[in-house]
C-alpha cells in the first residue's frame, strides 16, 4: 500500500510467508531440516520426516521436544507447531518410537523395523531395557552382526567388541560373551535377519516398550509407573510389583500435581493416586496414559471419546481436554497389510561409539534430550560404589499402588558375576530428576544386595509373576529379604485413595446444612412468632 507523503511503497509480508526453521534429530543421529509456516500443524512436520525415511507405517512414531522448563512433549499432530514449541526458532525435535508394537516381527516393511531396531539399541544403551546376561549378551551379539557380519579373525582382533558401546555398564566379561556368540551363534545372519531376531528377543522381555515416570504414592514412596502394549506397569525399587490390564482401566485424571487411576475389576471400583512434581509433568503422564489405552485397547479410532480432566471434567472451561487423533493398533496393524509397494532399500548408518565419548567427554546434552537419571535400575545400581553415571535416554518417575485386580511380580534383581548394570546415560526425553532419588534408591535396596557383596556388577533380571489376589492395605511395604526367583509374594499394597472419601465428606456436608437450613425455616414459619414479615407469610393462601 502507499502512504501519503511516503517515496517507497511498503507491501506487507503475508503471514502465511513466514517461515520457520526444524531441525529433527532421527533415530541414527543424523538430522532432517525443514521449514514450516507460522500455522503448521503437527502432521506436516511428522509426515515430512517419515516420508524422508520412505516409511508408510509411520503410526507407531512421534516427535518429541523440551520445552524452557526441560519439561518434555510429544508433538500433537493436530495442534499448530509453533504454539506447542514455545520457544524461539529455529525449533529442534527428536524422531522416537512412540507406540512400541506388540509383535515387532509382524511389521510389514524392513525399513518399519529397522528404525524401531535403532530406538531399541538406545533403549539397551540407555538402561531402559532390563534383562538377564544371557539376555543381554544374545542382543549384543545381534547387534554385532548386523554391524560387522560374521566373525573374520583377520578383521576382527581381540577385544573388537570394545569398540562398540552396547549398554549402560559394559564389562570385559560381557563383551567376552558377546564375542562368542558373534563367533558362533550368529554367523550367517544377513544384517535384517539379526536386527529381526534382535527384535525377537527383546520383544519377551518385560520392560520393552516401556517408559518409565517417576511418581510418588501418598506415602511419598519411590515408584515407576509406565504404559506398554498389556497396560499400566508399575515398579517399586527393584521390583515390578503390579500392572493393570488395559481392559480393568476406566479412566485417568489428574488435578495439580496429583495422578489418578480409576480401575474397574471385579465389580469392584478404585482408585489409585500418585505424585508428580511439577503440573507439567503430571499433565504429560496423563496425556501419554491415555493415547497408549486409546492405540492399544479400542478396535477403532472412532469409538476414542474426548479425554476430560481437572475443572474440565465439571463443564468448566478450564481444565484439559483431549481428543486421541491418529489410528489405533488394531487399524494400524490392518493397512498396513494392504501396503503393496515395492519395499524401499535400506540404508543403514553405522554405529558411531566415538560419537559416544565425544560427548560424555565434552559434557554436552542435545538440545531435546536432557540429562536424567535411569529409572528402573537406578534404585538397583545407583547405590553401588564402583557405578559411574553415563546418561540416559529414559524419563523417571515415581508413583503409587493399590492391589485390587492386578498381577504381582515380586522376583528380586540377582547378583550375578556377570556384570550388566544399565545406569545412568543421555535422555532422549527429559522428567525431572533430583537427588533424593539417590537416597531413596538405597533405602530401596534388598538387605544382601549392597554394594559391599555385589562388587559392583549386577545382572538385573525382572520376572514376570501369576496374578495375585487384591488385597488392600494402608501401607506400603517392601520385603527386605531376597526371594528366589519362583517366589511370588507381594512386594507392595497400597490403602485406598483419599479423593473418594473427601468427596464423601463434603457431599454430607451439603445434604447435613441443607436439612439443617430447611428445618430452620420451618421452625420459623410455624413459630408462634409476631414479625411483621412472618405475619405477612402466614396470611398468605399458599401457607394455609
Amino acid at each position: 500500500m502507499f502512504r501519503f507523503g511516503s517515496r517507497v511503497s511498503v507491501l506487507p509480508r503475508s503471514r502465511s510467508d513466514v517461515r520457520y526453521q526444524c531441525t529433527v534429530r532421527l533415530l541414527d543421529d543424523t538430522e532432517v531440516q525443514c521449514d514450516i509456516q507460522k500455522d503448521a500443524k503437527g502432521q506436516y512436520l511428522i509426515d515430512h520426516v517419515c516420508s524422508s525415511l520412505n516409511l508408510l507405517e509411520k503410526d507407531y512414531f512421534g516427535l518429541r521436544f523440551v520445552d524452557a522448563e526441560k519439561q518434555r512433549h510429544w508433538l500433537d499432530p493436530v495442534k499448530n507447531v509453533c504454539k506447542q514449541m514455545k520457544s524461539n526458532p529455529p525449533f529442534l525435535l527428536c524422531f522416537r518410537v512412540k507406540f512400541y508394537p506388540p509383535e515387532p516381527s509382524r511389521l510389514h516393511e524392513e525399513i518399519t523395523r529397522y528404525e524401531l531396531f535403532l530406538q531399541l539399541k538406545r533403549d539397551l544403551l540407555h538402561g531402559r531395557l532390563l534383562c538377564s546376561t544371557e539376555d543381554a549378551a544374545h542382543l549384543g551379539a545381534y547387534i554385532i552382526q548386523a554391524e560387522l557380519g560374521d566373525y573374520d579373525q583377520d578383521d576382527h582382533p581381540h577385544g573388537y567388541v570394545s569398540e562398540f558401546k552396547l549398554f549402560a555398564k559394559q564389562s570385559a566379561k560381557l563383551e567376552q560373551k558377546v564375542t562368542e556368540l558373534h563367533r558362533e551363534h550368529t554367523r550367517g545372519q544377513a544384517p535384517a535377519e539379526a536386527e529381526l531376531n534382535f527384535l525377537r528377543k527383546v520383544k519377551e522381555l518385560e520392560t520393552y516398550g516401556l517408559d518409565p515416570h517417576p511418581v510418588k504414592d501418598v506415602l511419598g514412596s519411590q515408584m515407576y509407573l509406565g504404559f506398554t502394549h498389556q497396560g499400566v506397569v508399575i515398579f517399586q525399587g527393584n521390583k515390578k510389583t503390579h500392572f493393570f490390564k488395559w481392559r480393568d482401566v476406566q479412566k485417568f485424571t489428574y488435578d495439580s500435581k496429583s495422578f489418578h487411576i480409576y480401575i474397574v475389576a471385579n465389580e469392584k471400583k478404585q482408585i489409585y493416586d500418585f505424585r508428580c512434581t511439577t503440573p507439567a509433568a503430571v499433565k504429560h503422564l496423563w496425556k501419554c496414559a491415555v493415547e497408549n489405552q486409546a492405540f492399544f485397547s479400542f478396535e477403532k479410532s472412532s469409538d476414542v471419546t474426548l479425554q476430560r480432566s481437572g475443572l474440565a471434567r465439571l463443564g468448566f472451561l478450564r481444565g484439559s481436554r483431549f481428543r486421541f487423533s491418529g489410528r489405533t493398533e488394531k487399524e494400524v496393524s490392518a493397512e498396513s497389510g494392504k501396503i503393496s509397494r515395492q519395499e524401499p532399500q535400506v540404508v543403514r548408518s553405522p554405529t558411531k561409539p566415538e560419537l559416544v565419548a565425544k560427548k560424555k567427554k565434552a559434557g554436552e546434552e542435545e538440545e531435546g534430550e536432557a540429562p536424567e537419571s535411569s529409572p528402573l535400575n537406578e534404585t538397583f545400581h545407583d547405590a553401588l560404589k564402583e557405578l559411574q553415571p553415563i546418561g540416559t535416554s529414559t524419563p523417571i518417575k515415581s508413583l503409587q499402588l493399590n492391589a485390587n485386580s492386578l498381577t504381582t511380580t515380586n522376583k528380586d534383581l540377582s547378583p550375578s558375576p556377570v556384570a550388566y548394570s544399565p545406569c545412568v546415560s543421555e535422555p532422549t526425553t527429559p522428567e525431572e530428576t533430583s537427588d533424593i532419588q539417590n537416597q531413596l534408591a538405597k533405602e530401596s535396596l534388598p538387605n544382601g544386595h549392597h554394594s559391599s557383596n555385589c562388587g559392583g556388577t549386577v545382572t538385573g533380571v525382572i520376572g514376570m509373576g501369576s496374578p495375585s489376589r487384591a488385597t488392600e492395605a494402608t501401607a506400603c511395604e517392601v520385603s527386605g529379604k531376597s526371594q528366589g526367583p519362583e517366589d511370588l509374594q507381594p512386594a507392595c499394597t497400597l490403602r485406598p485413595s483419599a479423593a473418594a472419601a473427601v468427596w464423601k465428606a463434603v457431599l454430607s456436608a451439603v445434604v447435613f446444612f441443607t436439612l439443617l437450613l430447611a428445618a430452620l425455616l420451618l421452625l420459623v414459619l410455624e413459630a408462634p412468632f409476631h414479625h411483621s414479615a412472618i405475619s405477612q407469610i402466614r396470611s398468605t393462601p399458599e401457607f394455609h
